[in-house]
């Protein structure tokens, strides 16, 4: 199956209440152990509270500090459009943002100072140094509510992007909220600034401008209050970027035609916003307007990208792009969109794999199977990937390296029952009855509503002459699926081996209503 799209696209364009508290101070040099990471970083980590020019809440969002003088990171974005903006810090205290003291719409990042005592900060360490691939990061917050939560994760990509620098790709769950918040190494050092992210129940990951970016951002040579520099971005444009957020609220509240309405608007007034244009997209997607969604993603492949947003954008836009593409049975066009974002990204797993859903839907399964090969990669822990990995397997009777990608598929995830399943159909293939069985039961455990499950164990059992247990079975998947022919035939049959000719006639006279072939086929083995 294609990887599905995101229920919301969350950007990290939506500012929502996170914290995410990263570490600071000398004892955590030497790294220490989560728990003791929760308690002792707090301090370090603000929640901003932004407000238009008529004191109107535009959201939250969060920060850090990186100096005992009160100077603040987080992203461009969150203060876009803000004349006021508080912060809080952990223990409740409230803070108003003095200074702009440089900024960086390219690299989406800002530094602000705040009008707090020295003594009441507590800053982090920023680290200079680049991640590397597989490195393991550690994020401390308050994701969707859920104060002070710990989670962890890896860097499973780098790029380095024209004009921009370096950004990296972490696997670390991420919720609406997490935007400016910071990215740690197990040091306790910033080495990211989380800027975009997506999640839902199936897919998750965020994108962070790495650390070092940081000492690129150029200090203003006139300091400016918050309300000084939103004057001295054109209204217009405020008004704008205003329109977009309320336009995504609208998607939150799934209002998609009010939501339309003003992401419209917004392109009416900008023709080259890529986020507009994508943002379009999705809410064709939500209301099905396939056609003009794909219009939407190809106008916003179109423009050429400068800031950070709109390159992660474009890779998005190449996904989602695809996934309609293969929705609507155009799986040569969803795989050339793959292939442009694989171009761009070559370390987006889920555009390998995706593009080796779209090579088994055309019956390429060769090259199917280096696709999802390249997305176990990149995602060790992608379990779908190994899992049609070895469905594309079973197309060339390769039952040993089936049989290992269904193992490594409930490695990852033990309550997977449709990999028990083919798991034990490929047991049956090679004559291997008792490994089926055991492989049978463990889908029916799962899932005890399993019919085909049911009725390959009870053929399973049946090659193993244990025929009162193929009986039961088919019984059960009967009871399961009364319409089921083929439980009812293959019941017929067990019938017949034990020489119960009376219940064979039974399910031959059932199986005249739900299937004339298999129904004709009983029959002539009950009278030949």
């Amino acid at each position: 199956m294609v990887c599905k799209r995101n229920s919301l696209w969350v950007f990290s364009l939506i500012t929502s209440i996170v914290i995410l508290c990263p570490f600071y101070g000398p004892s955590a040099k030497g790294g220490v152990n989560l728990v003791e990471l929760e308690k002792m970083v707090r301090p370090a980590v603000v929640t901003i509270e932004t407000y238009d020019k008529k004191g109107k809440s535009l959201g939250s969002s969060s920060g850090f500090f990186i100096n005992k003088q009160g100077h603040l990171i987080t992203n461009y974005h969150v203060l876009k459009g803000a004349y006021r903006a508080m912060v809080k810090t952990f223990d409740g205290k409230e803070y108003s943002v003095k200074l702009v003291l440089a900024e960086s719409e390219t690299t989406d990042l800002i530094k602000v100072s705040v009008d707090i005592a020295e003594q009441m900060v507590k800053f982090i360490e920023v680290s200079q140094n680049m991640p590397d691939v597989g490195e393991r990061v550690i994020l401390v917050g308050s994701p969707l509510g859920l104060e002070q939560t710990v989670s962890e994760g890896v860097i499973s990509g780098i790029r380095d992007i024209p004009t921009i620098g370096k950004i990296f790709q972490i696997s670390a769950p991420l919720h609406p909220g997490t935007s400016g918040g910071p990215v740690l190494n197990v040091k306790g050092q910033v080495i990211g600034i989380i800027t975009f992210g997506t999640w839902d129940a199936e897919q998750n990951m965020g994108f962070a401008v790495c650390g070092e970016q940081l000492s690129t951002l150029k200090l203003a040579k006139n300091k400016k209050s918050l309300a000084e520099w939103t004057s001295s971005v054109p209204e217009r444009e405020i008004d704008v970027w205003n329109l977009y957020l309320k336009g995504l609220m609208f998607v939150w509240a799934g209002d998609y035609e009010k939501s339309l309405d003003c992401v419209q608007k917004v392109i009416d007034a900008n023709l080259f916003s890529a986020e507009a244009w994508f943002s379009a997209g999705c809410i064709y997607s939500k209301l099905g307007r396939h056609q003009e969604e794909i219009q939407a993603y190809k106008q916003t492949i179109r423009i050429r990208p400068v800031k950070l947003h709109d390159h992660l954008i474009l890779a998005r836009a190449y996904f989602y792009l695809g996934m309609t593409y293969d929705e609507l049975g155009r799986h040569l066009d969803a795989m050339e969109a793959y292939k442009q974002l694989i171009r761009i990204n070559p370390d987006f797993a889920d555009a390998h794999y995706n593009l080796g859903n779209t090579y088994s839907n055309l019956g390429r399964y060769s090259e199917a199977v280096e696709a999802y090969t390249e997305a176990i990669r990149l995602r060790p822990d992608h379990a779908e990937a190994y899992y049609n990995l070895g469905l594309a397997h079973s197309k060339f009777g390769r039952y040993q390296e089936e049989i290992e990608a269904y193992k490594q598929a409930i490695r990852i995830k033990p309550n997977y029952a449709k990999a028990y399943y083919n798991l034990g159909v490929s047991f049956d293939g090679l004559c291997r009855y008792q490994d089926a069985i055991e492989a049978f039961k463990q889908a029916i455990r799962i899932k005890p509503d399993y019919v085909d499950a049911q009725c390959y164990l009870g053929a399973a059992y049946g090659k193993l002459g244990r025929h009162r247990e193929a009986t039961e079975a088919f019984k059960q998947a009967i009871r399961i699926d009364p319409d089921c022919a083929k439980a009812h035939f293959n019941l017929g049959l067990t019938y017949l081996l034990v020489g119960d000719k009376s219940s064979a006639r039974e399910e031959y006279r059932i199986l005249k209503d739900l299937d004339k072939d298999l129904a004709n086929e009983i029959f002539d083995l009950i009278y030949k």
